[in-house]
């Protein structure tokens, strides 16, 4: 029913959110493991050091250690990618085939767009109602 599918796109964004989460967990990890591989641990080693961390303890490591503020580092590498549809309109001339005259218009786009991007939070979900099923394109 509409219901249903109105309650399913509402809670897409509480379904993705814990995934994402995740992911950027990982993503700090994986950059801490891989910066005390390059300087000479073993893998064992750095699994050891950072096992026991949390994300504030991660982010000191890599600022004492290598001089990283993980809160600088571009947002592709911190966030990832999401690739949304978005509606572009566009100006267009087009020539009326009766008259000859030339008319400006409105052409719309639909349009493939690579984000890197907070999806976590609800700027970009109240900025995308439409992912949502609760708004117009």
């Amino acid at each position: 029913t509409l219901y249903h599918l109105l309650f399913i796109f509402h809670n897409i964004s509480y379904i993705l959110k814990p995934t994402i989460q995740k992911g950027h967990i990982n993503n700090l990890y994986n950059t801490c493991y891989w910066s005390l591989v390059q300087q000479g641990e073993t893998p064992k080693n750095a699994n050891a050091i950072l096992t026991p961390t949390d994300s504030g303890a991660k982010n000191e490591l890599l600022f004492s250690r290598f001089g990283i503020n993980y809160n600088n580092i571009k947002e592709v590498y911190r966030k990832g990618s999401v690739i949304v549809r978005e509606k572009r309109s566009e100006k267009v001339n087009k020539v009326r085939k009766d008259t000859g005259e030339t008319v400006e218009s409105m052409k719309t786009l639909s349009i493939l767009s690579v984000l890197h991007c907070d999806i976590i939070g609800d700027t970009f979900w109240n900025e995308r109602s439409i992912l949502l099923g609760l708004g117009k394109e």
